[in-house]
């Protein structure tokens, strides 16, 4: 990764190094602001210190890439998903498999939870104590590629390929809104899972947006892909936009203050204005350049981690903490 210049917004702590052999898929950190997890192309997941730059403990188990990572909220709880089609459930405290949930046929792209739900790439419902299928949410007519749960567990949010996003009424089991489906605007190349966008309006993503966030009070969404656009997941209303900044964004993180927004591309890392921060919708500093495929904020926001194309991980300093 490039050398992080000085930014008024993120400082860089002097901490960049090569963590995995492959592409960094995804990053959680601890609340204790310090343990940050890593998945990885490579298939490792890996939990680190990120003061010691030293690997705790490797959790072992996936057979093939892993893709995803989430964190419950009380941060006992991590979960992963991989390409072999499972998503595993660790505890923090003794790094341990607590079970695996099991079923799926193909890859599982992203997982994301609550205390007591985890939602994956199939649209499926499970309860974490006991490993179990609470229920299959259907509406999609193709593979689903993102997803995110709101931190009370009401609502969940999930993207398809063909380009369709869908609110989730997860207390009833049951599709509560479409924010928007392309339809005849998106075209698929046979034989392939690509897309091509045929047109497009004001209101919608051109491809499928591929990083999803739900506010903390669980009434927005931001939906990532060429642009963010921001939703009221009350009324289905689009309430903002960042412009297409010309790349398509691979990593996005939000600050828990929502005035700062981390996105990655496979150019750059960028520092945007957040809803929350009374000013315009981007206004984006870049911070590095390189091909940046994962983000993170430490739960306190003090640290921001960013994981690499090449394996890299690094360590940024957020506003004048030391």
């Amino acid at each position: 990764m490039a050398s992080f210049p000085h930014h008024p917004g993120l400082r860089p702590l002097e901490t960049s190094w090569r963590a995995h052999a492959r592409q960094v898929n995804d990053l959680v950190v601890l609340p204790d602001g310090d343990t940050c997890v890593s998945a990885s192309e490579d298939g490792d997941v890996l939990a680190w210190s990120l003061r010691a730059e030293q690997v705790l403990v490797e959790l072992s188990g996936h057979t093939g890439p892993v893709n995803s990572l989430a964190l419950s909220p009380d941060g006992h709880g991590l979960l992963s998903a991989g390409d072999d089609g499972d998503v595993r459930v660790w505890s923090t405290s003794t790094w341990r498999t607590h079970v695996i949930l099991e079923g799926h046929s193909g890859y599982v792209r992203q997982v994301a939870a609550t205390d007591r739900l985890a939602e994956d790439d199939t649209v499926r419902v499970w309860d974490l104590d006991s490993g179990r299928c609470v229920r299959v949410l259907e509406g999609h007519d193709d593979d689903v590629v993102a997803v995110a749960v709101d931190p009370a567990g009401r609502r969940a949010v999930s993207a398809s390929l063909d380009n369709c996003l869908v609110v989730w009424d997860l207390e009833r089991g049951e599709l509560e809104r479409v924010l928007y489906e392309a339809g005849g605007e998106i075209m698929r190349v046979a034989g392939t899972r690509t897309y091509l966008p045929m047109g497009g309006s004001r209101g919608r993503h051109h491809v499928a947006p591929g990083r999803l966030l739900v506010g903390a009070a669980g009434d927005t969404l931001l939906s990532a892909a060429g642009e963010v656009i921001t939703w009221d997941l009350g009324t289905g209303a689009e309430l903002a936009r960042w412009a297409e900044q010309g790349w398509h964004i691979d990593a996005m993180a939000m600050h828990p203050d929502g005035d700062q927004l981390a996105v990655g591309t496979s150019a750059a890392l960028s520092l945007w204005n957040g809803p929350a921060a009374g000013r315009e919708p981007g206004g984006a500093a870049v911070l590095c350049t390189g091909d940046v495929c994962a983000l993170a904020y430490s739960p306190d926001g003090k640290l921001l981690v960013s994981g690499a194309g090449d394996g890299t991980i690094g360590v940024w300093c957020s506003r004048s903490d030391p």
